[in-house]
């Protein structure tokens, strides 16, 4: 790219791509009918009914019963979307919503993201900060990060901006309704208008790609972070006693602030949410990530449970089972639910 984005995927390490057979499958909450989604080759089914959340943003989070859709990848084959690539393709068209940009401003930012990323949100070893924040996979060109490989020393926004999925989407319509006559172009042409790729044809191949997740994804649900959640309410299946206290006041505190040194109750930094929700089991942590990472027995992910906790370097969070954590993560993003990112260290701490 010349100014924002990775070099058509190149140096971009993802994490849990795959191609699979062209049969596709896609479970949304909202969804009623059973059927085919003409023209996309894309088969809507309700097949259940307990609710999943996953946060795609700060400040928005999307509903799925299901976790995986596949769809045709532009080149003769297919590609299969993980819940984590679903959360932030709906995130982009919730984002277009609001931006007022229609179906045609949402297909164009689809297909930058999944040319720039496949549609993970991408640290940066070389970028400062990048790879303490939530992420899913690498990349390397320049100074991209985010969704869209968008630079922050080209003014796109600081990095916790642009790796905050809600906000890099915003800058990317914001950019697109500058470009004159931009809803008369091929997609192709307008995502290049913004995007100012080394590869100017290379967004075109994911025009179908982009077709098929906005049929498949018109029924879900986007809603502010901190809104009234089924799983915060029902806690988490199969966990009781102090496990359990953990797990709920974790998840009380979604959607609340990210402050330095703040331990509740209308803000907290990590290690503050994790001392306060141990409390609640009866178990006295100190306010240290650092401390807090020799408080227990150090254990493989295999072994994780809900309430265990998850340390990076400078960082620490709360394991709610099912490759999840809930955790203080940054000014910019508060008290989140998410994706396990990363390699953390999986600590069992005595008395659970």
């Amino acid at each position: 790219m010349l100014d924002s984005e990775s070099d058509s995927g190149s140096g971009v390490k993802l994490l849990g791509a795959v191609i699979l057979p062209v049969l596709v499958t896609v479970v949304l909450v909202g969804v009623l009918t059973i059927g085919t989604v003409m023209g996309t080759g894309v088969y809507v089914s309700k097949l259940f009914s307990n609710d999943q959340r996953g946060v795609v943003g700060t400040g928005v989070t999307c509903s799925f019963d299901g976790s995986e859709v596949e769809a045709p990848d532009g080149s003769g084959g297919s590609v299969k979307f993980s819940q984590e690539q679903l959360n932030n393709a709906a995130m982009i068209i919730a984002a277009g919503n609001t931006a007022g940009v229609g179906a045609q401003g949402q297909k164009v930012a689809l297909m930058t993201a999944l040319q720039e990323s496949t549609l993970h949100n991408l640290a940066n070893p070389g970028v400062a900060g990048s790879m303490d924040l939530a992420h899913e996979g690498t990349g390397s060109d320049h100074d991209s990060v985010g969704l869209f490989q968008q630079r922050p020393s080209m003014g796109w926004g600081s990095v916790e901006e642009i790796m905050t999925p809600s906000k890099s989407a915003a800058v990317f319509y914001d950019r697109l309704k500058g470009v004159e006559g931009w809803e008369s172009m091929t997609p192709g042409q307008a995502a290049q208008s913004v995007q100012r790729s080394a590869t100017p044809t290379a967004y075109d191949k994911w025009e179908p790609t982009a077709g098929t997740l906005m049929a498949a994804l018109a029924g879900v649900k986007c809603e502010p972070l901190g809104a009234p959640s089924g799983q915060a309410a029902m806690g988490v299946a199969g966990v009781s006693g102090g496990r359990a206290a953990i797990i709920a006041y974790a998840q009380a505190q979604v959607g609340k602030a990210y402050v330095w040194a703040a331990e509740g109750p209308d803000a907290f930094d990590c290690s503050g949410l994790t001392k306060m929700a141990y409390a609640q089991a009866g178990i006295q942590l100190e306010h240290s990530s650092g401390a807090q990472l020799n408080a227990g027995e150090h254990i493989p992910a295999s072994q994780a449970q809900p309430g265990d906790l998850l340390w990076w370097p400078g960082h620490i969070a709360i394991y709610t089972g099912n490759g999840r954590m809930i955790g203080a993560q940054t000014p910019a993003e508060g008290v989140r639910e998410m994706a396990v990112y990363g390699s953390p260290t999986y600590i069992r701490v005595p008395g659970l």
